[in-house]
């Protein structure tokens, strides 16, 4: 695609809609702005709602797509299967499980600015050092409150330290 038009990008992936200067395609259309349009909460009806939502596990939202919230929509973990439900999943090399595909490093051409957001945005799990993506750890953060929930939600794998002076 080379017009980035509301109607061109909608085309390419419903959700989508042309940036304002028509540079490329956006989404428009999030798990959590739907509104009306969706009331019964289902894979069906949030996938309807964006190809980049599913289900919440309680059933009472639509959430964004994880490599790891397949529940039983993937069920054969082959690379290809993974990345149909989420194109930057692949999978594991036992084939029991979707992983993510993408590394801090391996972005190519898709970060060229390095930021905190364009690191991120590329994958969740990366943040900018320097002028490059590195992977998030407990100890790359930059926390002034260290709790336990401060910084299990700067990395996930992250829990306070006893004497509460680092994740």
């Amino acid at each position: 695609m080379t017009i980035f038009t509301d109607a061109n990008c909608s085309a390419w992936m419903p959700g989508c809609s042309g940036n304002p200067g028509a540079t490329e395609c956006e989404i428009t259309r999030t798990c959590t702005n739907h509104g009306a349009s969706v009331t019964t909460f289902t894979h069906d009806n949030c996938t309807g709602w964006s190809p980049l939502c599913t289900v919440s596990s309680d059933s009472t939202s639509c959430i964004d797509r994880t490599c790891t919230n397949y529940d039983v929509n993937v069920t054969d973990f082959s690379s290809t299967n993974c990345s149909d439900w989420l194109s930057k999943c692949t999978s594991n090399d036992d084939h029991t499980a979707c992983i993510s595909a993408r590394t801090c490093i391996n972005h190519g051409s898709a970060v060229t600015v390095f930021n905190n957001d364009t690191c991120g945005a590329w994958w969740e799990e990366c943040i900018v050092s320097g002028s490059a993506c590195a992977q998030k750890t407990c100890y790359n953060h930059s926390l002034t409150i260290i709790n336990h929930a401060n910084c299990n939600n700067w990395y996930y794998q992250c829990t306070a330290s006893r004497d509460l002076l680092t994740c």
